[in-house]
């Protein structure tokens, strides 16, 4: 019974959690110590795509978790663009350029010792 209930509660935490990352751009530093990682999650039907940026150590892999540095969507909006482009402008300063229409989330100012550096895209 106990073992079953174990297996039951397993089997929740897979379904609960139906959320996945789909990377879209992985961007070293210059020295390499830190990545940047730019991603889509879907969570399942019922929720939109979204734009998402996690900045890492070195060899450390994208855990299947929303970023930690800037979460954004579109808002349902079809002309509103998605793309984040991450430019290392040094080891501690990162770039982030991004349509400013973008619905965001969460946009931190500095991550793991690295300064986040926000940009709206060029004309469009």
């Amino acid at each position: 019974m106990a073992a079953a209930s174990v297996l039951a509660l397993a089997g929740c935490s897979d379904f609960l959690n139906m959320c996945r990352n789909d990377v879209l751009a992985d961007v070293h530093s210059p020295s390499g110590e830190r990545h940047a990682v730019v991603f889509q999650r879907d969570c399942g039907a019922t929720t939109g795509f979204g734009v998402q940026v996690s900045i890492l150590r070195r060899g450390k892999a994208l855990p299947n978790e929303a970023g930690n540095t800037f979460t954004a969507d579109a808002n349902h909006d079809a002309g509103v663009s998605l793309d984040v482009q991450p430019i290392w402008e040094s080891d501690r300063v990162l770039r982030l350029t991004h349509d400013d229409r973008l619905r965001t989330f969460t946009r931190e100012r500095s991550v793991a010792g690295v300064e986040i550096v926000y940009q709206p895209s060029p004309a469009r």
